[in-house]
């Protein structure tokens, strides 16, 4: 039995998928089961998947309909038998020593959880969190905090986890299905560890940067951020819930912004959600060290003058794309 299952969902990334699979099977630390899950694949990824299970046999197959990532990581997870368990997508790729980095933190500390940092790469241009190598040691209400704020990055994929703590724990939905289960995990974790040292490759692929319009699955994640607010408030924390309350006012913002990028017109009904939801938890703005001073002055404005915040929001945009208004993460 291997000490680490790495699960790889798998659905049309035939020209990125050997580069993912050789970086993981090059790994120094090697006691682990690769586990690769074809979702459906119709590019030849599913017979790709096959030939590396032939060639090698601590690379388990799986092979089922396209049912989205969620369905897909679960499905690993249940064939899971690691004791700690780690996820990788099919179109990234891992430094030579993040395994080895993360089990040897994770068993020096006695974590349930051990995070690695994630350097991005688009068109050959590197972005990394500033690496400063310090190990932070965190008890289950800081390691929750780290993740409610944004220090821990909500990616499943720069972590590894105890599978101990996962066991009762699925992914859910298409979107932001990372962050609700990082949430339940570090809910369910009494101790975590971050080393800042990127060895998680993010390969942001053409369209990864563009601003998309508003679309239904940004209502979804604003249920999954009220889900996380419903778990927080049953922590014996209220800072977790009061972090939980911030996340969800930021991401009604953020989703305010893309509508009134889009149409408020052709999305009225949702317009008035996200109005009514800034409008229940506005007491957040007047509290100290709650809200940022950006996302604070740009709910008065909005709450002041909706016109004038829709023109100065598009001229925003227009000189800095990337951040799609105010998004916090």
């Amino acid at each position: 039995m291997a000490f680490l299952s790495i699960i790889v969902p798998v659905y049309n990334k035939f020209n990125y998928l050997d580069d993912c699979v050789e970086s993981v099977l090059g790994q120094s630390y090697q006691d682990f089961e690769l586990i690769l899950v074809d979702d459906g694949s119709t590019d030849g990824s599913g017979e790709k998947c096959d030939l590396y299970g032939s060639r090698d046999g601590r690379i388990k197959v799986i092979h089922q309909e396209n049912k989205g990532v969620s369905i897909a990581r679960n499905a690993g997870l249940d064939a899971s038998s690691g004791k700690f368990i780690g996820f990788v997508d099919s179109d990234d790729i891992l430094e030579q020593d993040m395994y080895d980095m993360l089990i040897k933190n994770a068993l020096n500390t006695g974590s349930d959880i051990s995070v690695c940092g994630i350097k991005k790469i688009y068109h050959k241009k590197t972005k990394t969190v500033s690496d400063d190598d310090g190990i932070e040691v965190f008890n289950k209400d800081q390691g929750l905090s780290a993740v409610l704020s944004g220090k821990l990055d909500m990616s499943a994929n720069n972590k590894i986890f105890r599978s101990e703590i996962i066991k009762d724990i699925r992914f859910e939905g298409r979107f932001k299905e990372d962050f609700l289960f990082i949430v339940l995990a570090f809910a369910s974790a009494d101790v975590s560890v971050f080393q800042n040292t990127s060895k998680y490759i993010y390969m942001l692929r053409e369209n990864s940067v563009s601003v998309e319009g508003f679309s239904e699955k940004d209502m979804e994640g604003l249920v999954v951020d009220e889900k996380i607010m419903l778990q927080m408030s049953k922590e014996m924390n209220p800072r977790l819930l009061e972090e939980a309350q911030v996340n969800y006012f930021i991401q009604n913002l953020y989703t305010l912004n893309l509508i009134l990028l889009s149409s408020v017109k052709s999305n009225q009904k949702e317009y008035n959600i996200i109005k009514d939801n800034l409008k229940k938890y506005s007491f957040l703005t007047s509290k100290p060290g709650c809200i940022s001073a950006k996302h604070r002055y740009a709910y008065y404005l909005f709450r002041i003058n909706p016109a004038l915040y829709k023109i100065m929001l598009k001229a925003y945009v227009s000189l800095v794309p990337s951040e799609a208004g105010l998004r916090n993460r």
